[in-house]
């Protein structure tokens, strides 16, 4: 039995309804469209949701539920792969879907909420920093929620820009790729490491908003070498940074709160470290052998 996706697709480009691969041409991952209509499959009974909340006025049974265009966002980012949406240079295209993001307006948060999500410190948002030259807003791409729509729909609409040059723009693949990929590690991990480097950071960034620009800054990345990611019982803590080794201070705050990291776990996790290295020194195959965790700030997913 073939999939719904390949039944009555066209067998070659030219088979296409006319214009419609010409007009993805013009698009890219990260830009914004017209929002399409939102829809999921809920269960009105134990509503998670306004949308489900509002089915379970009149329904009780599982369905297909629309968000209602007066909660929805007026705009959509595209999350497809730029490959994968016009699919250029292929005989036969056989994705005769893209999907999209809700963009919502977050300009009602404070401006330290606000700065971290431009700063990319929470990962399922996106900040288009261009929209607002468009409508006025602090314009986000809430990456939790992601809905396909039909290339033929798509190619009649127009992108507009959200970002203001193409390099700002891969931010959106790095932080879908981050989503997905993120490993998944132990509560001990979370519990005695993952946690406390974030409310560390946190705190730093509360009573000295200078070093803690430094050390986000520069430690590009940081990473974990231990023994178990589900059921670790050592842990060695590696910071990756750029071309230029980090500074001292960022040096020490690091070994200090690697200290206290160490002495609150005590028996449960042996954590060693922290080792610097540089990511223009360090081996593929060292790096390989690490299970690399991004920036600091960023969550992970908890087994």
């Amino acid at each position: 039995m073939a999939s719904f996706v390949d039944e009555g697709m066209p067998s070659v480009r030219d088979e296409w309804p006319q214009g419609t691969l010409e007009g993805l041409e013009q698009f890219r991952q990260g830009d914004v469209i017209p929002s399409p209509l939102f829809v999921f499959f809920g269960s009105p009974g134990a509503p998670l949701t306004r949308t489900s909340k509002r089915y379970g006025q009149s329904h009780s049974a599982d369905m297909p539920m629309m968000v209602d265009p007066v909660d929805a966002a007026p705009w959509a980012m595209i999350t497809t792969a730029t490959c994968d949406i016009a699919e250029p240079d292929v005989p036969r295209p056989r994705k005769p879907f893209a999907q999209v993001a809700p963009v919502v307006d977050l300009a009602h948060l404070g401006d330290g909420q606000r700065g971290q999500i431009a700063n990319g410190n929470m990962v399922h948002y996106v900040h288009l920093p261009a929209l607002h030259l468009h409508t006025p807003g602090f314009w986000v791409a809430d990456l939790r929620f992601d809905q396909p729509v039909e290339k033929s729909w798509l190619a009649r609409q127009r992108p507009v820009q959200g970002f203001g040059s193409e390099v700002e723009q891969e931010v959106v693949g790095e932080a879908l790729s981050w989503l997905r990929r993120r490993p998944a590690m132990g509560s001990a991990f979370i519990e005695h490491v993952q946690q406390p480097v974030n409310d560390a950071l946190e705190s730093l960034r509360r009573s000295d908003k200078a070093l803690w620009k430094t050390v986000d800054r520069e430690i590009a990345e940081w990473a974990v070498a231990c023994d178990s990611r589900l059921e670790p019982t050592r842990a060695k803590i590696v910071l990756l940074s750029t071309a230029e080794a980090p500074s001292s201070e960022c040096v020490r705050w690091w070994r200090e709160t690697v200290d206290r990291l160490r002495a609150s776990a005590e028996k449960t996790l042996i954590i060693t470290g922290p080792e610097f290295q540089r990511l223009d020194v360090i081996t593929v195959t060292e790096y390989r052998e690490l299970t690399v965790l991004g920036k600091p700030h960023r969550s992970l997913s908890k087994a």
